[in-house]
């Protein structure tokens, strides 16, 4: 993968390529029980072992099971919402929704996003090729992080350390933005995607 930057930290890659475009989700500390992880992640295992062992196993079994791996995760923040739900808050949505504009004016191109109770979907692009992903995502969470414990008046952790990326391919964009701007319908939350208020979508 020419020019590509690949770090590991904890259980998932990081991609990081020129002019990529990023789908990147984070969500709130502990909302999603360690037993949850540890089974999805056991079947993510297994079933990749069983593609090697098969001898059918491609290079896009492991984007294809990431993706199936990223979506049960999220179906289980959507469907089973488990505590904290500190995005609920008025005060720490609005934090959340203005600190990605703020991020816009000097970190990164941002065309789409949605707040829900307890994690964020997002998808940007890096103003540069100088600027690592990760270093940009945990400056923004630390600084979310303590403006919501404040309001929260609470000590401790706010996000989960890790969050998921993914690199648009093409093709992928306009199911992507549909799938982040339908998630408050898919919940439950709203009826009309345009009546979520935590939302955005560049012109």
């Amino acid at each position: 993968m020419l020019n590509a930057k690949i770090l590991y930290r904890q259980r998932l890659p990081h991609i990081q390529l020129p002019n990529a475009v990023y789908f990147v989700t984070y969500r709130l500390y502990g909302s999603i029980p360690v037993n949850i992880i540890e089974q999805l992640y056991l079947e993510k295992e297994q079933a990749l072992q069983q593609l090697i062992k098969s001898n059918q196993f491609s290079p896009s079994d492991e984007y294809n099971l990431q993706k199936k791996y990223f979506a049960a995760f999220d179906s289980f923040l959507d469907t089973n919402p488990n505590d904290p739900y500190w995005l609920q808050i008025p005060q720490i949505a609005q934090c959340v929704y203005d600190s990605l504009f703020y991020l816009q004016t000097t970190e990164i191109d941002l065309y789409c996003f949605t707040i829900m109770s307890n994690h964020v979907h997002a998808i940007f692009s890096l103003k540069g090729d100088n600027k690592d992903l990760y270093k940009v995502m945990q400056s923004y969470k630390s600084f979310t992080a303590k403006k919501g414990n404040e309001i929260l008046q609470r000590e401790g952790a706010f996000w989960e350390p890790e969050s998921y990326d993914h690199i648009l391919r093409n093709g992928e964009y306009g199911n992507i933005v549909n799938y982040i701007l339908q998630n408050a319908v898919k919940a439950g939350l709203v009826k009309k995607r345009e009546d979520w208020k935590w939302s955005y979508l560049a012109e």
